[in-house]
């Protein structure tokens, strides 16, 4: 399962992403132009659940992605959101939908 990504605000030099947080999420990991950028816990400080990021649109840049840790029934996957998303395929391609699941 994919994370959708939206922009929520934005200014001259950031960008603010948010997303709806999954089940049995245990943390994030978020990338900007293919780097690391930050890893973060489910939530907040306060207790509630962590729903958006913000990014850099300089340093390093777009594309951003955000990479959540999930365990459900003992099994953890990840979930990655892309922002700007993917262009569609062409209408005589699909896509295969490749995931990974690691077993606990």
């Amino acid at each position: 399962m994919a994370l959708t990504l939206t922009k929520l605000s934005e200014t001259s030099s950031t960008i603010t992403l948010g997303w709806t947080p999954p089940a049995g999420v245990g943390g994030y990991v978020f990338y900007a132009n293919g780097q690391v950028v930050s890893v973060a816990t489910a939530n907040l400080k306060d207790g509630t659940a962590r729903k958006d990021v913000k990014f850099s649109k300089t340093s390093p840049g777009p594309p951003y992605e955000v990479a959540a840790t999930v365990r459900n029934a003992g099994v953890i996957s990840v979930e990655v959101g892309k922002y700007p998303p993917p262009a569609p395929l062409p209408p005589n391609q699909a896509y295969s939908g490749l995931s990974q699941v690691v077993t606990a």
